[in-house]
This record gives C-alpha cells, sequence and structure tokens, in this order.
C-alpha cells in the first residue's frame, strides 16, 4: 500500500537475508491464514524524490527488441490534486492524509537523468508520464528552458486541458513539443461534471485544441465510453466534441471501475 520505492527494498533484502519480512510498512502480508495489515511510512518528500537513484534502464537496453527505441519514458512528478473518480489518485492520497501529496524532482534532476540517457542510448523523444505534466507552471517553465538545449523531442502524456494557456503552449514549443494528449473523456458536461469529478468545459478543451493547432503541436485525446449513468447518445457527444477538437488520434476505452475508487462506488450504487 503506498509507494514502493523502499517497501520494495525491504522485501528484496529480506528475502536475500531468509528473514521475516511480514513486519516491513506498506506491505500486507498473510500468515498463519490472517493477514498482517502493516501502517504506511511517510511518502516520500520532494528532496527524497529528487535523491532517488535513476531508473536502470539497462535492464531492458540488453534485448534486442529494446536497444534501438528512439523513445524513453520519465516522470517528474508524484501525485496529482484532481479528484477524478475512476484515478487511483484520490484513494492513494486518504493514505497520506496530512501529507503533501503533490511532489516534484528538482527540474535539474530530471535534466541530469535525460542527458544521461541521451549520451547512452538512441534517445530521440523524451516522453512523460507525469499524472499533471503541466500542473505548475513555474516548474514547466523552467524545465522547457532547459530541455530546449537538448536537441530532443518532447511529449508529455498527462497534460490538463483547462490549465493550458498561450504562454504554456509557447514554453511547450520552445521545447521541440512534437505532440501530446490531454483527457477529454466524456462529451457531456454534467457526465464529466458529476460523475468524472472534472470540472471542465467545452469550451477550456476546444480551446487548448485551437492553441495546439496554432503552434503546431500534435496532440491526442484520452476518452471514457460506458460511463456509469451515461447512455449511447453521451458517447455520441464525445465524439462530437472530438470533432470539434479535431485530435490526430481519439482513443476511446471503456470505463474500468476498479474497487476502492469512488466510480466503483457509483457504479455499484
Amino acid at each position: 500500500r503506498g509507494e514502493g520505492d523502499y517497501a520494495i527494498l525491504d522485501l528484496c533484502n529480506s528475502i536475500d537475508k531468509k528473514i521475516d519480512y511480514s513486519g516491513i510498512k506498506n506491505l500486507w502480508v498473510k500468515k498463519e491464514n490472517n493477514i498482517k495489515k502493516n501502517e504506511v511510512r511517510p511518502k516520500l518528500t520532494a528532496d527524497e524524490l529528487t535523491a532517488l537513484p535513476f531508473s536502470d534502464r539497462d535492464l531492458y537496453s540488453k534485448y534486442d527488441y529494446f536497444k534501438d527505441y528512439p523513445f524513453i519514458t520519465f516522470v517528474g512528478s508524484r501525485g496529482c490534486p484532481f479528484k477524478c473518480t475512476y484515478c487511483f489518485n484520490d484513494g492513494m492520497s486518504k493514505s497520506y492524509e496530512g501529507q503533501k501529496y503533490v511532489r516534484r524532482r528538482s527540474v535539474d534532476n530530471v535534466i541530469e537523468e535525460i542527458k544521461i540517457c541521451k549520451e547512452k542510448y538512441d534517445l530521440k523523444i523524451a516522453i512523460f508520464e507525469d499524472d499533471t505534466f503541466n500542473l505548475s507552471r513555474k516548474w514547466l517553465k523552467e524545465f522547457c528552458e532547459k530541455f530546449s538545449k537538448l536537441n530532443l523531442k518532447l511529449l508529455p502524456i498527462g497534460v490538463r486541458a483547462e490549465l493550458i494557456d498561450e504562454e504554456q503552449v509557447q514554453w511547450l514549443k520552445k521545447a521541440n513539443c512534437v505532440s501530446l494528449i490531454f483527457g477529454l473523456e466524456s462529451g457531456n458536461e454534467r457526465v464529466r461534471r458529476e460523475v468524472l469529478f472534472r470540472n471542465i468545459t467545452d469550451e477550456q478543451m476546444i480551446e487548448c485544441a485551437r492553441l495546439l493547432r496554432k503552434y503546431g503541436i500534435g496532440f491526442a485525446t484520452e476518452n471514457i465510453l460506458a460511463i456509469p449513468t451515461s447512455t449511447l447518445d453521451h458517447d455520441i457527444e464525445t465524439l462530437a466534441l472530438n470533432l470539434k477538437c479535431k485530435p490526430l488520434y481519439g482513443g476511446a476505452k471503456l470505463m474500468q471501475p476498479y474497487p476502492g475508487t469512488m466510480i466503483y462506488n457509483i457504479a455499484v450504487r
């Protein structure tokens, strides 16, 4: 439960030493037909997140299938302040009540990791999997400024359309952002607001799309079909809003109401 960095490390060390691991914080362990529910350790601070070693990508690059990939995935932050009902972040944040949930690695730390990957691998495109890549304007501006000097292409996955403005798009363009993805999810504002808890208007998404097209940044949308309380007509509205936004690609997936999420409780009701 919670973050796994040091829980996994403690577990591996315990297995190596052949010692009992049932008391490791963040783990629930089945023992003698009972489940030992250990408490969750404090989450990593921004400084601790920055201090983590970089991912050992040699684990993958030694295989022919991976070694010539032109892109590498990075994550510059953890956590999201939004309360989308289908997302794990709402439940995860409750495990850290009273602690700062959204944290970012320093820009210099992220840039250093990218530089190392550029030297070691055939890196041409840096993909970012942050939950909300454009949440912090200060971080984004500094990152785009420093990334622009690396002669690489940028592709952030998690961008919030309502946070995008012309200045942010200009920063991204300077950083050679060739494409990005934002969540449209539903074309019906009631479903979006009352069921998904996404307080984004049609106009905000259309304006985001307009700005991206103005500066020549490609974009794709993420969409969810079969949302609890929705109808086929609502899904057609989702198609209609995509046609107004004109993405290069509109990905559509069926809602998966995982236990522990708010959408699960809505679906059960």
